[in-house]
């Protein structure tokens, strides 16, 4: 646990990354939800993990990425775009539909998410998951000293079976 803690407070730069995880058993799988990226990437990149508890032996898991840079427009939430599926059990994520995931089955999910945003001393960012409705939002204010802002969060949910799940991400500095 303690090597991916490390792993995951490392200096991002130039980019978003974002995570999510479905359900508690994934923590205990750190490692596969673990994203090192390169430090002098200036593409922004997303990463999406979700993983649904089946009562089985497998467990239903997607990895879906964006290495593509993505405006966010003031004042605006914006659904993001996966272009890259890394893997998917469960078939959570179809690419005709880029900016979801879909619950395959009524289930309690735990997601959580990080995202980290290019420096800007004014305005505030808003990470949310949302879909059929807003689920969880977390709103920071920007940081004023022109380090990049991060913002966090988790929530156990309850999702119906073929429940739309978003990620969106929102900035208020133009």
């Amino acid at each position: 646990m303690n090597a991916c803690r490390k792993k995951l407070t490392g200096r991002i730069t130039d980019r978003v990354i974002v995570a999510l995880l479905f359900l508690w058993t994934v923590c205990i799988l750190m490692p596969a939800c673990v994203n090192t990226f390169p430090e002098n990437n200036n593409d922004l990149t997303l990463a999406l993990l979700i993983s649904q508890n089946t009562g089985s032996t497998t467990l239903d898991a997607a990895r879906i990425t964006s290495g593509s840079t993505q405006t966010l427009s003031d004042a605006t939430a914006t659904s993001i775009a996966f272009n890259t599926e890394n893997f998917d059990q469960g078939n959570f994520f179809d690419s005709a539909t880029p900016d979801r995931m879909i619950a395959p089955q009524l289930d309690i999910y735990f997601m959580s998410a990080s995202a980290g945003f290019l420096n800007n001393a004014t305005g505030r960012r808003m990470v949310s998951f949302s879909g059929d409705s807003v689920l969880l939002r977390d709103i920071r204010r920007a940081i004023s000293t022109g380090q990049d802002t991060s913002a966090s969060m988790g929530v156990l949910q309850q999702l119906s079976a073929g429940q739309i799940l978003q990620l969106e991400l929102l900035q208020n500095s133009g």
